[in-house]
């Protein structure tokens, strides 16, 4: 650290400084490099009055550097290091406060391989001597790159923005704007190509096309949402759930994945994804919960709130919790989830069926897989049994016999009925029947053509029915073990 006049200066044409660790120019202090070279893989910060000046030498950083406030940072050497090349800056991370002056001379950034963090309103990464942005000609944020406003910084970029594999951090309190279209690919698994918006995002082509990686955040955008990738409501790290704002329509295509974290029954507790328009569902959801917090079986969750919804998601999955599974709610003007208990808290039918082949594993069926005929009121997709009205709710698992069996489903009235398959882990493995039955006792096979022309494998799963009649709504399960 230099401070109150002190210098620390590279200046022998040979030499060179390797930073691992921090270099400060504090107040009236001064760092010069003016020869040799300087490999940055630390921090490198000039502090109130501090300056760091770069003027003939070479500065390569791989690491962060940063302006405080009163300080500065000036390099006409961008282009001899490295870090700067046909309008690409690569390596590390530039900060800059507000009231910092950082200027990378005659780098006009287009594509960002590097970090870009400003600070606090006015916050500039400045190309030459007067005012122009550095990062005024921004079209693309690459893998590596990512461009962060916070503090109160507001941004806009000239024209369309393309981040593919980079990240945007738009912080509370922020509004980031985008002249054109915003578009989006990364790997939403491993959170690879990241908008994470605490503050508001809006663009002039009126949709955010997210065709993979991550939307996040709690903040507000303020346009259409078309998601092909990964959408988590709360941050990657610090705050984890949140309630992420979408002012206009969302629409989440087969190959999107909604992920919800829950926190707690409480508002702002858990995750919600609030769309002001219509919300087109389809693709996957998984639900989790936080470190720490476990629901409890009956706790429900509004996990969608819009002002109209259509589809459905076609994969639901996720562990909410060690012996929880999840059921999912669909209305006209949400989505909601409600805590199950685990299938070891019911009893062991055994259920006769094929052999399983060497290596086989359980194969989802779709959502509506079920016999057509079991979408329809009073249709009888479950065949019944007998003619005589059961007195009690009862659900039990029977073998069939030549590799198929049933589940059996006795009903004092006639209800509408949601009757799904689970395995241990909470994954949804098929939708056995929805819709409207009579009063009676009925069937359901479990074929190998209700699950794509394939029989389960051997194990343990649950069958669980949600059942809503005139006089009440209820729920019950049983543990079905397949022996092969």
């Amino acid at each position: 650290t230099a401070t109150d006049e002190g210098l620390l200066w590279v200046s022998s044409s040979s030499g060179q400084l390797v930073n691992d660790g921090s270099i400060t120019a504090g107040p009236m202090g001064h760092f010069h490099v003016t020869n040799g070279s300087v490999k940055n893989y630390g921090t490198v910060r000039a502090e109130a009055q501090g300056a760091v000046w770069v003027d003939y030498g070479t500065y390569w950083s791989e690491g962060l550097t940063a302006v405080s406030a009163d300080g500065s940072f000036w390099s006409d050497r961008m282009q001899v290091s490295g870090n700067y090349s046909g309008s690409t800056l690569t390596g590390g991370t530039w900060q800059v406060e507000a009231g910092g002056i950082m200027r990378l001379i005659d780098c006009n950034v287009q594509t960002l391989k590097a970090g870009a963090v400003l600070i606090g309103p006015g916050a500039t990464i400045y190309s030459n001597e007067g005012s122009t942005d550095a990062l005024a000609g921004l079209t693309s944020i690459q893998a590596g790159g990512h461009l962060e406003v916070r503090a109160g910084r507001d941004y806009a970029t000239p024209g369309n923005l393309t981040n593919a594999f980079g990240g945007l951090t738009v912080g509370a309190g922020c509004a980031f704007a985008v002249l054109g279209q915003y578009t989006q690919t990364g790997n939403g698994e491993i959170d690879r190509g990241v908008a994470c918006i605490d503050g508001t995002l809006d663009t002039n082509a009126g949709t955010l096309a997210i065709s993979s990686g991550t939307l996040c955040g709690s903040g507000t955008i303020l346009d259409d949402v078309n998601s092909g990738g990964w959408v988590k409501p709360g941050s990657l790290s610090g705050s984890l759930v949140g309630t992420l704002a979408v002012a206009g329509s969302f629409v989440q295509s087969p190959g999107g994945t909604f992920d919800v974290q829950l926190g707690g029954t409480g508002t702002g507790e858990s995750d919600v994804l609030q769309v002001s328009g219509q919300a087109s569902l389809a693709g996957r959801l998984i639900v989790r919960s936080i470190e720490g917090y476990t629901p409890q079986v009956g706790d429900r969750f509004t996990i969608l709130a819009c002002g109209a919804r259509t589809g459905e998601f076609a994969v639901e999955t996720g562990c909410p919790g060690l012996g929880l599974i999840y059921d999912t709610f669909y209305y006209a003007d949400r989505v909601e989830i409600e805590i199950l208990g685990d299938a070891s808290a019911v009893a062991e039918p055994e259920l006769a069926g094929e052999p399983q082949e060497p290596g086989e594993e359980a194969e989802p069926a779709a959502p509506g897989a079920s016999d057509p005929a079991a979408e329809d009121p009073g249709n009888g997709a479950g065949q019944a049994g007998t003619t005589k009205i059961p007195t009690a709710v009862s659900l039990t698992a029977r073998p069939l016999g030549g590799g198929a069996a049933a589940l059996e489903l006795a009903l004092p009235e006639s209800a509408e009925i949601d009757l799904r398959l689970y395995d241990l882990n909470g994954r949804q493995v098929a939708i056995v029947a929805r819709g409207f039955e009579a009063a009676g006792v009925h069937d359901y096979a479990l074929s190998g053509e209700r699950f794509r022309g394939r029989g389960l494998p051997a194990g343990i799963y649950l069958a669980a029915v949600r059942i809503r009649s005139a006089s009440e709504t209820l729920r019950t399960g049983t543990r079905v073990v397949l022996i092969r």
